[in-house]
């Protein structure tokens, strides 16, 4: 495929996979109703759409009838997702089909950017076919970037945090990988907390065995990140219960009984989200006793 795997667009503004497309497919639907579901689809503001709901509208574009609907969804195609990883996928792997008209080749222009020849050019399908192929590989490298710079921040943030614990724990500059990042984190937490008179030693040896058996086990990045986190998690929730020895329960529960886990206990992703949940669950809690300690503190000295 010249096109390269589907990208799954953004959860948060994208109905379920593949919705769309069936509604848009079902039996006895009429023109109508179908040019409702096009003009619906404006209002999406992720860039892109499901590999399923791509696949139908680049159809319309190429080859809808009657040519309203071609219109319609070209319209779309151009204004609505010129960056959009699946549908650029589809304007490639669907182009070997299309009509070769002039609205197509106009669609084509205005899509890629670019000047191409005439339709009726013996060039003109080679041409536009790697003017698709660009466009295809150029939006694939701005998600890939855009990936790459929020892992950048995770490995940053990670080595901020870690100078804060301990200056001698973070790594070198030119290593702000997040998993380099967040080993450095871990270890700027183990040492913090190993200076702690309330933490018992064994807590620490069940957390270090645990840390050492989870990388073992890890399988790229994402995983030793996690494995990082898990680790952090621990060690924060023992600093919390010694310094708020009524959250002790979040340094009672280890990672393995978080139920966070039971949903999809296969998936790093859910893992990932499920451990930040958790350490951030851990500093509201602890944040809230603060607030209430000081509170506290100053109805006291109000009442002197």
């Amino acid at each position: 495929d010249a096109g390269g795997e589907p990208v799954d667009p953004a959860p948060s503004s994208s109905p379920g996979a593949g919705d769309w497309a069936q509604g848009y497919r079902r039996p006895g639907i009429d023109l109508a109703a179908r040019r409702t579901m096009l003009e619906t689809l404006r209002e999406r503001t992720d860039g892109d759409l499901a590999p399923q709901d791509a696949v139908v509208l680049v159809e319309e574009a190429y080859r809808g009838n009657p040519a309203e609907m071609r219109d319609l969804a070209q319209e779309l195609v151009v204004d609505t997702f010129p960056t959009g990883p699946n549908v650029a996928m589809q304007m490639l792997d669907q182009f070997e089909k299309a009509r070769r008209s002039n609205d197509t080749a106009a669609m084509l222009v205005a899509y890629v950017g670019s000047t191409l020849p005439s339709p009726r050019s013996s060039r003109w399908e080679a041409e536009a076919r790697l003017a698709l192929v660009k466009h295809s590989l150029a939006v694939r490298m701005a998600v890939s970037g855009a990936i790459d710079d929020m892992a950048d921040m995770l490995g940053l943030s990670c080595q901020a945090e870690a100078f804060l614990l301990d200056p001698n724990t973070s790594p070198a500059p030119s290593d702000i990988s997040p998993e380099g990042s967040a080993d450095a984190l871990a270890t700027g937490w183990l040492r913090r907390v190993e200076s702690l008179d309330e933490v018992e030693p064994h807590r620490l040896l069940q957390i270090a065995d645990r840390s050492a058996s989870s990388l073992r086990l890890a399988e790229g990045p994402l995983q030793q990140w996690v494995a990082h986190r898990i680790t952090v998690s621990e060690l924060i929730a023992l600093d919390t219960a010694a310094d708020v020895p009524a959250l002790a329960s979040h340094a009672r529960m280890s990672w393995g009984d978080d139920p966070g886990l039971d949903d999809e206990p296969g998936s790093v992703l859910v893992q990932a989200i499920a451990i930040e949940r958790r350490i951030g669950t851990i500093w509201s809690d602890r944040i809230e006793a603060m607030l209430e300690h000081l509170r506290r503190r100053s109805e006291g000295g109000a009442r002197r």
